[in-house]
């Protein structure tokens, strides 16, 4: 269940790899697709508060702002400086100590991030993603929807987590586009907290 890299993203998100991200328009394309997908899936109220988890260099959260209150966060200070200049309003943290307090995020979005939870285990990994999924259930209030679009090593792993997210109280669902396509699946969980 690690990252196929088996490194951590704040260990391979350098200065060098950021820039390469950055400036790559196919990744650009990628995630600005996801985005309007997730944006299509969840609903935002009028004064949305969103917490994008993993914003990397900005791509989403930029999209958002145009309409809602974005804070970005990501592990990779190298990533943020390119948010940052996109007048992304992001910190620099880790998915399981979010430095926010209870209840503020009307949403949380996550877009090819999860994928990076790392663990020398399945049990480690497990561990990860349960923290995670805790720390996101304390951030959303109640009602709000939480849209995240990652990249599983496996099937297995994808129910995993959203077996994990209903242990949490979650409810919601599974969400695959081009399911007959390796090279342009995409999988989303897109869930609400009810209690």
């Amino acid at each position: 269940m690690p990252d196929k890299l088996g490194i951590e993203a704040k260990d391979f998100f350098n200065e060098e790899k950021a820039k390469s991200y950055e400036y790559n328009k196919n990744v650009t394309e990628i995630q600005l697709k996801i985005a309007e997908r997730i944006r299509e899936l969840i609903k935002l109220p009028c004064e949305a508060i969103i917490l994008e988890l993993g914003c990397g260099t900005g791509v989403t959260s930029n999209y958002f702002k145009k309409t809602s209150r974005v804070i970005g966060l990501d592990i990779s200070v190298e990533m943020l400086k390119y948010a940052k200049n996109k007048n992304v309003e992001a910190v620099n943290a880790d998915f399981k100590n979010i430095p926010f307090r209870d209840k503020v995020f009307t949403n949380i979005i996550s877009i090819s991030s999860l994928q990076w939870i790392w663990g020398s285990t399945p049990r480690q990994v497990i561990q990860k993603y349960t923290s995670i999924i805790k720390e996101i259930k304390r951030l959303i209030q109640i009602g709000g929807e939480v849209g995240i679009q990652f990249y599983p090593q496996s099937e297995e792993e994808f129910k995993l987590v959203a077996e994990l997210f209903k242990k949490e109280g979650f409810t919601g669902g599974i969400i695959i586009d081009e399911p007959n396509n390796p090279r342009k699946i995409k999988k989303y969980l897109i869930l609400k907290i009810i209690r």
